[in-house]
C-alpha cells in the first residue's frame, strides 16, 4: 500500500522529465496538464506520509513483541487528578525473553497518588512490569471516541499502576531546551500562584498565559463554552498575533538597514516559536506560528508583502508535512477556517457601512470579524459539538478587549515579580479584572436562549453547508450572479437530506445495550420513543447522549412480563442473580438474552430452557464471570458478545 503512493508519485515526475523532450506542438497542447500532474504528486506524497505516520508500521513498535517489562520516559508533566496522577510517557526498552531491546511507542500512565515513592515528573525514566491493555471505546452511540482520538496521537495502549508496579530508574533524562523550558514554565506558574489572590482567577490567568488548563475551574470552562469566548483560554491564534503586533511595534525603533532586518526577523521568529513551545503547541499554535513566520521572513528578509491566501496553504502544508494527523484535529480545522473567514468576509463586511465616528469604526470592526470567523466555523461546531452560543457577538465584544488587557497586564506581571510591592498590585489588578470578565460572560450564560443545545448535523449536512458559504462567497466577491442557482440547488439538496433522515428517524427501531461500567441499561427505540430499563442516573450524560444522537423525544419504561419483554415481535430474556432455573417440555423461543449482575449460571442451565440468536453479558458483569461465560459459548458453539470488552451493542430490529 505505502509503495503504491510512492509509485504513482514516481510515474508522474518521470511524465514530466519525458514531457521536455516532446515536440513542441504537444507540448503546447498538453501544458495544462502540469498542474494536474503536480496535485496529482502532492496527493500521493501526502497519502504515503499519512500512511506512514502510522507507528505500528515501524518494525521496532512495541506492540510486535510478548514483552515482560517496560523502560518509559515520562514524556510530559503529569496531570494530576482526583486519585490519580496521568502522563504520556515514550517507550524507551522492552524486556522480551529475558533481554533487553530498543522499542518505540508511546502509552498512557495512570498512577495512583499513594502509589509513587515520591513526586513523579517530566523527564523521569520509569520501569514497569505490568501489562499494557488496549485503550477500548465505549461504542456508545453519540458520545465522544476516546479510542480514535488517542489513536490520532499514536496512543494505543495504557497501564493503570498500583503501589510497588513501578520504579523511578533516573530522573530528568529531558534535553537541555525541555528542561529549561519546564522550569520556565513553572517559574511562570508560581509567580501567577504568588500574587494573583484569587484561586478562580488564578486558573484563568494561567490559561489566558501560557495555556495551562489544568487548574481552571469546571464550572468556568462551561461558562466560556456556552458563550462561545473558550477560544480566550485556549492558547490560539489571537495570542500569537497580539505577541506579534506588539513585537513588530517595539522593533520598529531599530535602526534602518539590511541587517537590522534580519536581526528583526530572528528576533520576531525566535520569540514566537519560543511562546509557541511554551505553551505546548496546539494545532492553532503552530498555525499562526508558521503563518507569522512566513510574513516575517516576507516583510523583513525578502522585503517582499506576503499573499495571505500563500501564507495559510503554506503554513497547512508545512504543518501537515511534520504531521498529517492534525489534519482531523478540530483545533487544526477550527483554526482555519476562522482565519479564512476573518479573510474572505471582514473587509467586505466592514465596506458596508461606514460608521460616523471612529470609536463607532472600532467596534464595527471587531463585529466584522467575530461575525466573519462565526459564519466559517458554525458548520464544523455544529457536527462536534451540537450547540451554538447565540449571543457570541455581545461575548467576544465584552469578553476579548478585556482579555487582551489582562493578557499584556500578566506580561508586565512577569517583568516586575522581583519587586514585591509592585507586583502585588498588579497580582490584584489582574485578580480584579478577570472577575470582572467571569462575571460579565457569566451574565451573558445566564440570559433567556443564551445557548442552543441539541443541533445534530451530519457530515454531508456539513459539507453542503461550507459548499453553500463558498458558493455565496464566489457569487459576492466575483459578481456571479448565476451562482445563485447553484446556491439554491445546494439549498434544496440540504433540504432533501433532512427531509430523509427525519423519516429514518421516525422509522427507526434499535436496541441498544449501553456499555456504562458496573450499570445495566438498555433502550429500545422505536421512531421517537425510547423504552428503557434499569436505571442510569450514575450515567446521565452519556445515555441521554446517545438518546439525543437518534432524536429521541419520549421515554417509556420498557414493560415486561416476568423475565422476558417484547418489542415489536423482538423477544429479550434477562436473567439476573435473582433467576431460579426451572424445567420446561419445550424451550423459549427469544431473540437475545442478556445476563446482568453476575448471575450464578450457567450456559447449559440457559439453553436448557432458552432458544436464542445471541447472549450478551452487559456492562454489571465482572469479566473473571464473562470470560468463564464465553468459553462455554464457544465450545457449543454459541453467538455471544461481552459489552464491557467489545463496546455497546447497537441491533436493528
Amino acid at each position: 500500500m505505502l509503495w503504491c503512493f510512492f509509485f504513482i508519485a514516481l510515474l508522474v515526475i518521470c511524465g514530466f522529465v519525458v514531457f521536455r523532450f516532446i515536440p513542441l506542438r504537444w507540448r503546447f497542447v498538453g501544458y495544462g496538464f502540469w498542474g494536474y500532474g503536480l496535485i496529482l504528486v502532492l496527493m500521493s506524497v501526502g497519502c504515503w506520509m499519512s500512511y506512514g505516520e502510522d507507528i505500528r508500521l515501524k518494525p521496532q513498535y512495541y506492540g510486535h513483541f510478548q514483552a515482560t517489562a517496560y523502560i518509559l520516559d515520562i514524556a510530559e508533566p503529569p496531570i494530576e487528578r482526583k486519585h490519580v496522577f496521568r502522563a504520556i510517557a515514550n517507550i524507551k526498552s522492552i524486556l522480551v525473553n529475558n533481554n533487553w531491546i530498543p522499542a518505540t511507542g508511546k502509552v498512557m500512565v495512570f498512577c495512583r497518588k499513594d502509589s509513587l515513592p515520591n513526586q513523579l515528573n517530566h523527564g523521569d525514566r520509569i520501569i514497569i512490569t505490568k501489562s499494557l491493555q488496549p485503550i477500548a471505546a465505549s461504542g456508545n452511540p453519540g458520545n465522544f471516541d476516546y479510542q480514535a482520538y488517542a489513536a490520532r496521537q499514536q496512543l494505543f495502549h495504557q497501564v493503570f499502576l498500583q503501589r510497588n508496579e513501578l520504579r523511578i530508574l533516573k530522573s530528568n533524562t529531558h534535553s537541555r531546551l525541555d528542561y529549561w523550558l519546564m522550569r520556565t514554565r513553572a517559574k511562570c506558574l508560581q509567580i501567577m500562584k504568588t500574587y494573583i489572590p484569587d484561586p478562580l482567577a488564578v486558573g484563568v490567568a494561567e490559561a489566558l498565559l501560557i495555556g495551562y488548563r489544568f487548574e481552571l475551574d469546571d464550572q468556568i470552562i462551561q461558562t466560556y463554552t456556552n458563550t462561545g469566548v473558550i477560544h480566550i483560554i485556549a492558547i490560539s491564534g489571537l495570542h500569537l498575533g497580539l505577541l506579534y503586533i506588539s513585537l513588530v511595534g517595539l522593533l520598529k525603533y531599530l535602526p534602518n538597514g539590511r541587517c537590522f532586518d534580519w536581526a528583526r526577523a530572528c528576533m520576531l521568529i525566535g520569540l514566537l516559536w519560543l511562546f509557541s513551545l511554551l505553551t505546548g503547541a496546539s494545532a492553532s499554535v503552530l498555525r499562526s506560528a508558521v503563518m507569522f513566520t512566513c510574513m516575517a521572513v516576507g516583510q523583513y528578509v525578502l522585503r517582499r508583502p506576503a499573499n495571505i491566501y500563500n501564507t495559510l496553504a503554506g503554513s497547512a502544508m508545512l504543518l501537515l508535512w511534520y504531521r498529517p494527523s492534525l489534519l482531523l484535529d478540530v483545533g487544526f480545522q477550527l483554526s482555519y477556517l476562522a482565519v479564512i473567514g476573518i479573510v474572505v468576509g471582514s473587509k467586505k463586511l466592514v465596506g458596508v457601512w461606514i460608521p460616523p465616528y471612529k470609536w463607532m469604526m472600532i467596534i464595527w470592526q471587531m463585529l466584522a470579524v467575530t461575525l466573519s470567523a462565526q459564519v466559517f466555523t458554525t458548520p464544523i461546531c455544529l457536527y462536534y459539538f451540537h450547540q451554538f452560543p447565540n449571543y457570541f457577538l455581545l461575548a467576544n465584544l465584552l469578553a476579548v478587549p478585556i482579555s487582551t488587557v489582562i493578557l499584556y497586564a500578566e506580561i508586565v506581571l512577569l517583568f516586575c515579580s522581583s519587586w514585591g510591592v509592585v507586583a502585588s498590585f498588579i497580582g490584584k489588578v489582574i485578580g480584579w479584572a478577570i472577575a470582572c470578565m467571569n462575571a460579565i460572560i457569566a451574565w451573558i450564560s445566564d440570559l433567556p436562549g443564551a445557548l442552543w443545545i441539541g443541533i445534530h448535523v451530519s457530515a454531508v449536512q456539513t459539507a453542503l453547508s461550507y459548499l453553500v458559504i463558498v458558493l455565496i462567497v464566489a457569487v459576492l466577491l466575483l459578481q456571479w450572479r448565476r451562482g445563485w442557482w447553484l446556491v439554491g440547488l445546494t439549498v434544496w439538496g440540504m433540504v432533501c437530506r433532512h427531509v430523509w433522515e427525519q423519516y429514518q428517524f421516525n422509522h427507526q427501531r434499535k436496541l441498544i445495550i449501553y456499555n456504562l461500567k458496573g450499570t445495566a441499561a438498555l433502550d429500545c427505540i422505536v421512531g421517537r420513543t425510547a423504552y428503557y430499563w434499569q436505571d442510569t442516573t450514575n450515567h446521565k450524560r452519556e445515555v441521554m447522549a446517545s438518546r439525543d444522537y437518534f432524536r429521541v423525544e419520549k421515554l417509556l419504561a420498557l414493560g415486561r412480563v416476568g423475565n422476558i419483554a417484547c418489542m415489536k415481535g423482538m423477544r429479550i430474556a434477562w436473567i439476573d442473580h435473582d433467576f431460579k432455573p426451572f424445567q420446561v417440555k419445550k424451550k423459549l423461543q427469544v431473540d437475545y438474552i442478556v445476563l446482568t449482575g453476575n448471575p450464578r449460571i450457567s450456559i447449559q442451565e440457559i439453553i436448557s430452557i432458552y432458544t436464542c440468536k445471541m447472549i450478551i453479558f452487559d456492562a454489571s458483569n465482572n469479566l473473571r464471570h464473562v470470560q468463564g461465560w464465553k468459553n462455554d459459548c464457544n465450545k457449543l458453539p454459541l453467538r455471544c458478545i461481552s459489552v464491557l470488552s467489545e463496546g455497546a451493542l447497537v441491533v436493528n430490529f
